[in-house]
């Protein structure tokens, strides 16, 4: 094993410290700096520390984060035995600074299931980083990290473009929590600044990148998402015209009023929609509802409403209103049961409830899903 150590134009002692490391272990870690010592970004150092790299398999470790000590192990596993990975990850906990973990879900979510990674991915990174093992090929064919903010993001869905992904349902790593993180402290809106970089700029290079970026489905994936965001920021006319590009890049999607209604009700939970009016399901639905097929239609319709009553649950929620937001995420159980599936509609139905509501709440929400016999 190697350690490759990257020195991003620290300020503190860091790199003396890391040079002392590499002069007492010089045939198993070395350090690497930008030019003039410069700070140059998280795309810049990973480019930076990857050129110096000669082993088989890679892991990019942020200073800020720990790794299990069973990771490696388990993921070179993993990887040796499936050869047609690019890449594998798993979930990671959250730590304060001093290292305790915090409450909350674990951090991740898979999305190998299906054989739609990359379509998940454009929609958003789920990724938790640090757990995030390359072959080299794959990292040799993907090419250097782009210089966007979210560069990871978008390096992981070059990657899955022409390599499977790996998920190992496990805590892997514990990425720690604080004022600095690069995702976790910043606004809603620097957060749609940055999803708006990422995305426009994988819908601009989809058929260069080629692979499964270069499919209808995807393509259209990535203009849908392009309206969204444009919605949230509040230009709703461009909006409109990367929902119409979208049929245009797939006319399948017309038939599909079930796979349009889950894509909806995915925004309406994502936390990049304004407290403000209009609301984006409704509108979704305004601008969707034309271009499908009467079957379709039918099916996004009530789908389509589920995810309004999310986004106002969330709404209510975020303005301190409990009790309006507990009952319009009860009318989103309503209209879609299978919504119970995504772990943040129970959240918000304990977050929401008080004293002995949250588990009669869960409890009705179940029933309405139990396979009748």
């Amino acid at each position: 094993m190697e350690l490759v150590i990257a020195d991003d134009g620290s300020d503190d002692s860091s790199l003396e410290i890391a040079e002392r490391y590499a002069s007492a272990y010089p045939d198993r870690i070395s350090v690497v700096t930008h030019p003039g010592k410069a700070h140059l970004g998280i795309g810049a150092t990973g480019n930076l520390y990857r050129s110096r790299l000669r082993g088989t398999y890679v892991v990019g470790l942020p200073s800020d984060d720990v790794l299990y000590p069973d990771m490696l192990e388990r993921e070179v596993d993993f990887l040796e035995s499936r050869p047609t990975l690019g890449f594998v990850y798993g979930f990671a906990h959250r730590i304060d600074h001093s290292g305790r973990r915090t409450a909350g879900w674990t951090f991740g979510s898979d999305i190998t299931q299906g054989g739609s990674a990359v379509e998940r991915l454009v929609q958003g990174n789920k990724i938790p980083a640090m757990t995030v093992m390359f072959r080299r090929e794959c990292l040799d064919q993907v090419g250097p990290e782009e210089a966007v903010t979210y560069s990871d993001w978008e390096f992981f869905t070059r990657a899955a473009s022409h390599w499977e992904v790996g998920f190992l349902p496990r805590a892997l790593a514990m990425h720690r929590v604080h004022g600095a993180n690069t995702s976790l402290s910043v606004s809603r809106e620097q957060n749609l600044v940055r999803a708006l970089e990422v995305t426009s700029l994988l819908r601009e290079r989809a058929a260069q990148i080629g692979g499964r970026l270069a499919d209808p489905r995807v393509r259209a994936i990535l203009e849908l998402q392009l309206g969204y965001l444009r919605f949230a920021s509040g230009d709703q006319g461009g909006a409109a015209n990367s929902v119409a590009a979208a049929f245009q890049r797939d006319p399948s999607l017309k038939d599909d009023g079930r796979w349009l209604g889950d894509w909806v009700w995915a925004r309406a939970l994502d936390g990049l929609l304004p407290m403000a009016d209009p609301s984006f399901a409704p509108w979704a639905e305004e601008h969707l509802q034309h271009f499908l097929e009467a079957q379709a239609a039918g099916a996004f319709h009530s789908e389509a409403a589920a995810a309004g009553a999310a986004e106002r649950a969330v709404r209510f929620a975020r303005e301190g209103r409990a009790p309006r937001a507990h009952a319009a995420a009860l009318a989103a159980v309503a209209r879609s049961p299978r919504r119970l599936a995504d772990r943040r509609l129970p959240a918000l139905l304990l977050e929401t409830a008080g004293g002995g509501r949250p588990m009669k709440a869960l409890l009705w929400a179940r029933r309405q899903v139990r396979p009748k016999r």
